[in-house]
């Protein structure tokens, strides 16, 4: 049991790091490609729109570059809201799997007196 809850959580770890990932080259490339931005200011972009920090661009946006911050910030936001979700489940799962590990040992215990 114990061991499904362990490969459950490294999976959904590793969904978690390749989504943020996709996001991050998605929005890099898409900046190099849309508004010829170099590497590191279409990744800079990238993080200040993933991240909704919300600092200015590094140089204006034409207008398919603010369509394409739009979609940008609405994936990011659902990648976001899941990497969220997973880690709030993982804490609980964590806690949880203690919890009844723990219980179990003590009933053991308590049973063999």
């Amino acid at each position: 049991m114990i061991g499904v809850v362990i490969n459950d959580i490294n999976i959904r770890v590793i969904k978690i790091i390749c989504l943020l990932l996709i996001i991050v080259v998605i929005g890099t490339v898409g900046y190099m490609y849309i508004e010829d931005y170099p590497f590191v200011d279409a990744i800079y972009m990238t993080f200040i729109t993933i991240t909704t920090v919300g600092f200015s661009e590094v140089i204006p946006l034409s207008d398919t570059g603010k369509l394409f911050t739009c979609l940008l910030i609405v994936s990011s936001l659902g990648v976001i809201g899941f990497v969220i979700s997973s880690l709030g489940k993982y804490i609980v799962d964590g806690f949880l799997s203690k919890k009844i590990k723990d219980y179990k040992i003590i009933k053991k215990i308590l049973n063999e007196m």
